[in-house]
């Protein structure tokens, strides 16, 4: 009967071996201290069972084990650079731009056209020779055109083109700081007045039409004038009332006005030259 035993107790044994050899490997356990734990004589040969608390043991390094071996290999990746946050092998595709260039069309122009003021002529406007102390005035207008390409965005209101006046006397001769058309004035002093209305009007305006709006209409100074404004004495030059009217503001290219003068010659002159008077429009944006 012994005997007949003897393969089975070899083949446990073997299976002892085979399990001690796993477990010490796991765990980094000397195979002698599995032996002298798992064989002790008297005992059946083969693998003893392991107790719960044994067990738990088991259980408890396997999962450090793979906890260490995780964080390990974190480490590992950490320090190569392979997983750093915002770490990039190759930054200089990262970013790319595209370039856009808009050119404004914003063309301003204005044109004088005297031909109806001369009779059908052009140049010098020659008022003639004047006695002193007289007023004098342009019967028919010049007619004013607005050229370019920008106009007054009717949707927004906004937008538009302006128009500024530069005056400038040569001769012996200065603008009058106080213009008057019906007053006596100071030696070599001319008074001049300039008014901008809807070509509807044909007739010229008296000197009482100036001289009721000489803040409005009065060139007082060699000076940059800014044509038109908001309302009450802002709105320089502008024909005023309810036949006439025109607004200076934000025009639109194509917007044809009329533009009319009146002068008062000095009492008195240090000069028989001719005195000449040179007014320029330039338009521009409404700003």
């Amino acid at each position: 009967m012994g005997f007949a035993k003897a393969p089975r107790e070899r083949s446990a044994r073997k299976g002892g071996e085979r399990e001690m050899n796993a477990i010490s490997g796991r765990h980094g356990v000397d195979r002698s201290v599995c032996q002298a734990t798992s064989l002790s004589p008297g005992r059946r040969t083969g693998p003893s069972r392991p107790d719960a608390a044994t067990q738990g043991e088991n259980k408890n390094m396997k999962t450090n084990w793979k906890s260490w071996g995780l964080s390990a290999l974190v480490m590992a990746l950490a320090g190569t650079g392979a997983w750093a946050v915002g770490s990039d092998p190759d930054a200089s595709n990262n970013s790319d731009m595209i370039r856009v260039r808009i050119t404004p069309n914003a063309d301003y122009g204005v044109q004088i056209d005297t031909a109806n003021l001369l009779g059908g002529g052009t140049g010098v406007i020659d008022m003639g020779a004047l006695s002193l102390g007289v007023s004098t005035w342009t019967v028919r207008p010049a007619t004013v055109t607005i050229l370019g390409t920008v106009s007054k965005n009717i949707g927004s209101g906004l937008g538009g083109q302006e128009l500024d006046m530069a005056v400038d006397m040569t001769g012996a001769w200065v603008l009058d700081a106080t213009p008057t058309t019906d007053a006596a004035g100071t030696i070599d002093e001319l008074s001049v007045f300039v008014m901008f209305s809807a070509i509807t009007m044909s007739e010229a305006p008296t000197g009482t039409d100036f001289g009721n709006a000489t803040a409005l209409h009065g060139v007082t100074s060699e000076a940059s004038w800014h044509v038109g404004g908001n309302s009450g004495a802002g709105k320089r030059f502008e024909k005023q009332g309810a036949a006439h009217a025109t607004d200076m503001d934000q025009m639109s290219a194509n917007d044809v006005k009329h533009m009319w003068m009146y002068f008062r010659l000095p009492p008195t002159t240090s000069t028989g030259a001719d005195q000449e008077l040179t007014l320029t429009l330039t338009a521009g944006p409404n700003i």
